[in-house]
């Protein structure tokens, strides 16, 4: 399901989280994973 785009999307919200600005994406998927 949309993974190519989910993919792509998942890896910049994560490496958001790691850097703190996940705010600013509002981590949808990074409360997943």
């Amino acid at each position: 399901m949309e993974t190519e785009i989910t993919a792509p999307v998942a890896g910049i919200l994560h490496r958001s989280a790691q850097v703190g600005d996940t705010a600013q994406y509002g981590d949808p998927l990074g409360a997943i994973s």
